[in-house]
């Protein structure tokens, strides 16, 4: 094994998990094997001065938060390991670094926020590279500002005068070197035009697009050893249209050698998908620094609450565990809802009976109606099918506004919803749309929530068409949601191929009451809509109604909600 040198720590790290010394999940295991084997390509050749460059840089800074502060920062073995497989491979031909992306997955009290801006540092000091560019992203400005504050914090305790580094509020500046470091938002129309040497992207699972990190990592692309690094815990998001999920299968490819991508390091500690995640055992794949930073005593408290209280239990398992779990309130898994999706133009069906629902927002919302074309035997094209279609709306104030305007914008560039004026919808656009369908099929009724739905009904009248107001109780919700349980698992529905439909089921949580045994779908976060969902099942509701296997109760009678 040419220039394998066991007497460095990272080195002996690596023999020791492959040795079994150290216990590791497989996909440690994995890029350990990966490192090693590497010494044995001629293309390719480990620095050793770069990486103990970096290391001592690393250690030269300080902990700046109890219960270590103003201790040294000494590398666990874990952590010179991920530092040398960053840095330490290089290019023969050109002398270039191999890895630009490297993806770091740890569980809570790991301390990856403090490292990875600790590795920035060191990059941007040692590589003295002028004019270079490091840039810190989440997918909160505050989040940001954590990774931001440590390096800042950082910088301080190795120049308490200021004589390398100038700290300011969202911007560290290295003078010698013309270089900075600094925090942005999320919003990807600040980003044009960046060039990082750097960035680190923290707490990847609550991305819901990778077009900030894309931007990122094309930007890097003029820049000679560009880095780019994304920490994060696991998270509920799970399927392959969210980033972290598709990164973290993409680096099990690689490291497995299904897939070959060399400009990609992957340290990812979790759990086995065969390991009992109460086995004590096995807690130490995915807290590597057990005993130190996170202690037995802790875990065990944890996987007591999760026991004692299951509604604990998904949290535990992504944040104490770093394992990928669907959140047990989540309705329908996301990849089921992706596999019954498929492209519905109404043009295909005129003159079919149709049923609609009507979930009119309040301000700064979304508004959304939804077509149900029951089955029809008599027609060529999925004859025993229910085929259901969104249409949304987006008023001009939530673009500017959400902390989701840029995948707002993007949806509504692609068609797949209405951009309307204002700050609330024009209900009257709504109207017109409907009548446009009007016109090439029969609406045989539309249920709809009489809450800022008032100026639309009256119109809708006026124009002979059948609308009834559906009461928004849980009780009203539940035939409709039992009946699209039952016929979406015998594979009768059919769910039109627009993504935000996707993104509003992932968003459902559902509401129970046990007593009564009622339900309806509901969200944790005002920013996850779920209007396209409570329309469909409105006109679900007007669908079994008309063939009379529905409540009276589902109607609204009057102006109470519960």
């Amino acid at each position: 094994m040419t220039n394998y040198d066991k007497s460095k720590l990272y080195i002996e790290y690596n023999e020791e998990v492959l040795n079994h010394n150290i216990v590791t999940g497989k996909l440690v295991y994995q890029a350990c094997e990966r490192m090693k084997s590497w010494f044995e390509r001629s293309d390719i050749y480990f620095n050793y001065e770069d990486v103990e460059q970096k290391i001592r840089f690393m250690q030269k800074l300080k902990h700046t938060k109890s219960p270590h502060t103003g201790q040294p920062f000494i590398l666990e073995p874990y952590q010179a390991w991920i530092v040398a497989n960053i840095v330490g491979w290089h290019f023969v031909d050109s002398d270039e670094r191999v890895i630009t992306t490297a993806l770091l997955m740890l569980s809570r009290k790991a301390g990856k926020t403090f490292f990875a801006s600790s590795l920035m540092l060191a990059i941007m000091i040692t590589d003295k590279q002028v004019g270079a560019e490091g840039y810190m992203i989440a997918n909160s400005q505050k989040q940001a500002s954590i990774a931001f504050e440590h390096a800042s914090n950082q910088c301080r305790t190795i120049d308490k005068k200021g004589k390398i580094f100038s700290r300011y509020r969202s911007q560290i500046r290295i003078p010698v070197t013309q270089s900075y470091i600094q925090i942005l938002s999320s919003d990807t129309s600040t980003l044009d035009g960046l060039s990082p040497s750097i960035f680190i992207v923290d707490e990847y699972a609550e991305a819901k697009s990778a077009e900030t990190y894309n931007i990122l990592r094309t930007g890097a692309g003029v820049r000679k050893n560009a880095l780019g690094i994304v920490i994060s815990t696991a998270g509920f998001n799970i399927g392959s249209d969210y980033p972290l999920y598709s990164m973290w299968t993409n680096a099990k490819n690689v490291l497995s050698g299904v897939k070959t991508e060399d400009q990609l390091f992957a340290a990812i500690y979790q759990l086995d998908p065969e390991d009992n995640w109460k086995d004590e055992s096995v807690w130490i794949k995915s807290n590597p620094t057990l005993g130190k930073t996170v202690s037995l005593k802790y875990l065990r408290e944890q996987v007591e609450m999760a026991t004692n209280n299951p509604v604990n239990e998904v949290s535990v398992k992504t944040k104490n565990f770093n394992m990928f779990v669907q959140s047990s309130s989540v309705w329908i898994p996301h990849d089921d809802i992706k596999s019954h999706q498929q492209h519905i133009d109404l043009q295909d069906y005129k003159d079919e009976d149709v049923f609609m629902g009507l979930d009119c927002s309040m301000e700064n919302d979304f508004s959304a109606f939804c077509v149900v074309i029951p089955p029809n035997e008599d027609r060529d094209l999925n004859p025993d099918k229910f085929l259901i279609k969104p249409f949304i709306y987006i008023p001009d104030k939530a673009l500017e506004d959400s902390p989701n305007r840029v995948m707002y914008k993007r949806w509504i560039n692609s068609g797949f919803a209405f951009r309307t004026p204002g700050n609330v919808i024009d209900t009257l656009s709504i109207l017109r749309d409907q009548l446009k369908i009007a016109t090439y099929m029969n609406i045989v009724d539309i249920a709809y929530d009489q809450y800022y739905a008032l100026d639309w009904q009256i119109h809708a009248e006026e124009e002979g068409l059948h609308v009834t107001k559906h009461n928004q109780s849980l009780g009203a919700f539940t035939p409709s949601t039992n009946f699209f349980e039952t016929e979406f698992y015998k594979g009768t529905i059919i769910l039109d191929d627009n993504p935000i439909f996707l993104w509003m089921f992932d968003n459902v949580e559902m509401m129970y009451n046990e007593k009564n045994k009622t339900k309806k779908p509901s969200k944790s976060d005002t920013h996850n809509k779920i209007d396209g969902i409570i329309a469909m099942l409105e006109a679900i509701t007007a669908f079994n109604a008309d063939r009379g296997h529905i409540f009276g109760s589902c109607w609204s009678i009057t102006d109470n909600k519960e």
